[in-house]
């Protein structure tokens, strides 16, 4: 053992064959091995003594006396380090950080500080609970502190029943979200909530929200409305409700409690008008009869007269004549006479007046270029059908007098076409579909006519 007498605390001894030391009062006790040759005295504030050879040999189970001189270091002015840095993050959005109550900046700093000294810091954000406290700085590296803002916010949950789509309000302020609801960030803290949906109300229910908690609660709706039916008798009666228009025939749908203007219309009829009050939760009925028709009359006549009457395609009777009835408003009329072209004009009707009205029929136009060629194409198979009879040699038939008869006919009838479209037509239908008949001299019935002729 090697006391080394040094009163000094920090103080490091090494070497090879070196055990262990403990510093005791004034001094040092150093145990080592014997034959130890050289050991390495070290403080951070002197010069080490670096590998000192010992004079004489060490032996085992002597205690030897050292005595050690300690020259102070004087350091280099521009060696000594007098200032670190402090960096501070945090987790919190929009987290402000000071130093010493000074404001740094958000979420992430940095400050070179002197390390002689306790610096101060704090942290805080919007719904997180603030955090403050001390720090001493490395004078061999930088100081870099991570601080974790607590929650100071929870979560708003609403319901609401029988329906949902209320519009939410919190603390008065109306919500963008309809129920079924869920809030961002709430401050920790007492909050008022309400419902509102047309036809319901709610009473204003009272939370509490808590830090990191979600709480849900369920708004109860209650009707102010009664379940309606309105039933006409006319199923093309139109329903308005304070304005507004609800259906043809029958209306079922809620009317909020209270008193409204029912009206049933329909054209050219009066409108019935009644005011029905609506009671929370009841059932309300009305059924409407019949509207009355608002009427005119009517004086048509037509030159010239005995035309068919047709108002919005109904039957009158002929002209002249007088329709005592007729809908008020403006009708289609349509006037027919054979030989004549039809004729169709709007006339209006009007409540306690006679609407009189006389027309001026045209006639049909004869379309004679289409009358000839029909009688020549008739002609020609009269032709085609008599030289048939002479081919055939059928007897005792004389072909050209039956060319003579029929031309002859055949401009008679001409005649009679002309004078009638229609019935040129309908000769045309029953000459060429069913053909002209003879009989041979042995009394059997030929036909001819356009489907004989190859």
């Amino acid at each position: 053992m090697i006391k080394v007498s040094l009163p000094l605390s920090g103080v490091e001894f090494s070497g090879t064959g070196l055990e262990s030391y403990e510093q005791k009062t004034g001094e040092y006790w150093v145990f080592v091995s014997p034959g130890m040759k050289f050991i390495t005295i070290k403080h951070r504030d002197f010069h080490p003594i670096r590998n000192y050879a010992f004079p004489q040999r060490i032996e085992s189970a002597r205690t030897y006396e050292m005595v050690v001189i300690a020259n102070k270091i004087t350091p280099n002015p521009e060696e000594i380090i007098t200032n670190q840095y402090l960096i501070i993050n945090s987790q919190a959005p929009e987290a402000k950080i000071y130093i010493n109550n000074e404001y740094i900046g958000r979420n992430s700093v940095r400050k070179l500080l002197p390390i002689a000294q306790t610096h101060y810091y704090k942290v805080e954000a919007p719904l997180y609970h603030p955090k403050e406290g001390s720090v001493t700085l490395n004078p061999n590296d930088k100081t870099t502190l991570q601080i974790d803002l607590e929650p100071a916010f929870g979560y708003l949950k609403v319901n609401t029943t029988p329906e949902s789509g209320a519009e939410i309000e919190i603390n008065g302020k109306l919500q963008t979200q309809t129920s079924p609801f869920t809030s961002d960030k709430l401050e920790m803290g007492k909050y008022t909530i309400q419902a509102f949906k047309p036809m319901y109300k709610s009473e204003p229910q009272k939370v509490d929200i808590m830090s990191g908690k979600t709480t849900e609660i369920t708004i109860e709706l209650i009707p102010t409305f009664a379940n309606s039916e309105i039933t006409c008798q006319d199923r093309e009666a139109e329903i308005y409700i304070d304005g507004e228009f609800k259906a043809k025939g029958s209306f079922k749908g809620q009317l909020a409690e209270g008193i409204h203007q029912l009206e049933v219309k329909k054209k050219s009829h009066r409108t019935i008008k009644r005011t029905i009050t609506a009671l929370s939760g009841q059932n309300l009925k009305e059924s409407i009869d019949n509207l009355q028709a608002i009427n005119g009359k009517l004086n048509i006549d037509s030159q010239p007269f005995d035309a068919d009457i047709y108002i919005d395609g109904k039957h009158y009777g002929k002209t002249p004549n007088i329709i005592p009835q007729i809908l008020i408003g403006d009708h289609q009329l349509t006037l027919k006479k054979e030989g004549f072209k039809d004729l169709q004009e709007t006339i209006k009707i009007e409540e306690g007046k006679i609407a009189e009205y006389n027309f001026a029929l045209q006639e049909q136009e004869i379309k004679e270029s289409n009358n000839d060629e029909n009688v020549r194409i008739w002609l020609e198979a009269q032709h085609a059908q008599l030289e048939y009879y002479k081919d055939k040699k059928i007897e005792p038939l004389n072909y050209e007098e039956e060319m003579k008869k029929s031309e002859e006919n055949l401009l008679k009838e001409r005649l009679e076409m002309l004078r009638n479209e229609k019935e040129l037509e309908e000769l045309e239908k029953k000459q060429l579909n069913e053909g002209l008949k003879t009989k041979k001299n042995t009394e059997e019935e030929v036909i001819f006519g356009p489907n004989l002729i190859n």
